[in-house]
């Protein structure tokens, strides 16, 4: 208050709630953006992996041990993206604080809270779910098909 009158700090902050508001649905929508790039890596690696599939079926494993095979394969890929990128997130925080910290000597904390894992936990639930879609259709094509074509 010493430095700018009190109109001049509404506007400022008024200006500030805007650009938050502006980041936060830029961060939806990257969201969204990744989560239809995963969704598609799932159903690419299920095409991949199809011949995989038709063999055990062959074999004859259940039905329920191809899906839950497809399905654990799935997830453990989206689990590994999740923890990588809070691991990048991580690292990427404590580069800038050490550069804010060197430049102008203020230490700010940097620590990832339960906010922030939400949306991880979100986004594996999510993607559990949809992740049976690939794990459903490799038990639906035939076995015959798959072996030949796959």
């Amino acid at each position: 208050m010493a430095f700018f009158p009190a109109e001049v700090l509404v506007s400022v902050y008024r200006t500030l709630g805007d650009v938050r508001d502006l980041l936060l649905v830029a961060a939806v929508l990257n969201d969204v953006v990744v989560f239809a790039a995963v969704a598609i890596l799932l159903l690419a690696l299920a095409g991949l992996r199809r011949r995989r599939y038709a063999v055990l079926r062959a074999l004859g494993a259940s039905r329920l041990y191809v899906i839950l095979t497809a399905w654990l394969g799935a997830v453990a890929i989206l689990a590994a993206g999740c923890a990588a990128g809070l691991a990048l997130a991580q690292l990427t925080s404590l580069a800038v604080i050490h550069l804010i910290e060197a430049r102008t000597g203020l230490a700010l904390p940097a620590a990832i809270a339960l906010p922030d894992a939400l949306p991880i936990v979100g986004l594996m639930a999510l993607g559990s779910l949809l992740a049976l879609m690939p794990a459903l259709a490799a038990f639906r094509i035939p076995v015959a098909d798959a072996l030949r074509h796959g």
